[in-house]
């Protein structure tokens, strides 16, 4: 059954008993219901499309959106963007900009320091290098700056542990306390 024929027998069904509210064939009634059962149907529709926008390699109207989540240009072919796309999240990276933003809207203003390894040829002693195993770069130390109440900080924690890659280690400073 069509998503208009289900809201028509839905809006029928929801009419109250007796004969005077029965729907004839025809009537004023059969086409208004039949309209409100094209608009919820449209809009049905839109819901679920929406949904679809939400996975990176079906989206299309939201795409913009999404290269700015991932900071990426608006230029290139439909399939060039999406593929960019596509591989700035095969690799993880939401850049630290927009975690600190993130949290920011919480109402936390942390500063994040991401640890590297010492790479020989790139790197020099006394310059903030450390020497360890490539893994150290999923590390991450949040200094919590300010906040606007400790719940605050409680959901802030919460939402960068959702947000977070799986593999990435962190640590919370609260510098607040340390004056």
């Amino acid at each position: 059954m069509a998503l208009t024929e289900q809201y028509i027998a839905a809006s029928k069904a929801l009419r109250p008993r007796g004969v005077i509210w029965k729907v004839k064939p025809g009537s004023v009634t059969e086409r208004e219901i039949r309209i409100e059962a094209e608009q919820l149907a449209e809009i049905h529709q839109s819901v679920d499309n929406l949904l679809l926008e939400a996975d990176l390699h079906k989206v299309f109207h939201l795409l913009e959106e999404w290269e700015d989540v991932f900071e990426l240009p608006h230029t290139g072919s439909y399939e060039e963007r999406l593929a960019a796309l596509n591989a700035a999240d095969t690799e993880g990276v939401m850049p630290i900009a927009k975690y600190i933003e993130l949290c920011a809207i919480l109402g936390v203003t942390v500063t994040i320091r991401e640890h590297r390894p010492f790479m020989f040829g790139l790197s020099h002693f006394g310059d903030g290098d450390e020497c360890g195993v490539p893994e150290i770069i999923f590390c991450w130390e949040i200094l919590i700056q300010a906040a606007v109440s400790d719940e605050a900080i409680e959901k802030m924690k919460l939402f960068i542990f959702k947000l977070k890659q799986s593999h990435t280690w962190l640590t919370f400073i609260d510098e607040r306390k340390q004056d």
